[in-house]
C-alpha cells in the first residue's frame, strides 16, 4: 500500500481507513490516495473520517480535493516566483538608492559653473 499521509498520523489513518473499507473497490481507491488527500487531511484534521469517506465514495468531493490541492500548488509556485522577482526588485532599488546618493554627493561637492 502506498500512503502519503504525514508519518505522525499514518498508523491511525491506516487503522481507521481499513475499518471503513468494506469492499475491494474501496481498498483499490484507498491505495491510490495521493498528495491531494494528504493535503486536505492536513488542512482539516478534525474532519478526517468524513474526508476519507467522501473521498472514497463521492467523485465530486474527490475532484474538489484535487482542484483545491492543485490551486494550493500553483499558489505556492507563484509565491516562489514573486519572491524571486521581489528579491531582484530589491537589488535594483538598492542600486538605485546608491546611485542616487552618489549623484547627490557629486552635486553637493562639485563647484558651480558660471
Amino acid at each position: 500500500m502506498t500512503w502519503r499521509v504525514r508519518a505522525t498520523s499514518n498508523a491511525k489513518f491506516n487503522a481507521h481507513t481499513r475499518s471503513k473499507l468494506s469492499n475491494a473497490a474501496d481498498l483499490k481507491a484507498s491505495q491510490t490516495m495521493n498528495d491531494d488527500i494528504s493535503f486536505i487531511l492536513s488542512r482539516f484534521p478534525t474532519y478526517r473520517s468524513k474526508i476519507v469517506d467522501q473521498y472514497l465514495h463521492n467523485e465530486e468531493f474527490k475532484t474538489l480535493c484535487e482542484d483545491l490541492y492543485s490551486s494550493a500548488k500553483i499558489l505556492e509556485e507563484q509565491q516562489k516566483v514573486l519572491f524571486s522577482q521581489y528579491q531582484g526588485e530589491l537589488e535594483y532599488r538598492k542600486l538605485y538608492l546608491e546611485l542616487e546618493r552618489e549623484l547627490v554627493r557629486f552635486l553637493s561637492s562639485a563647484p558651480r559653473s558660471a
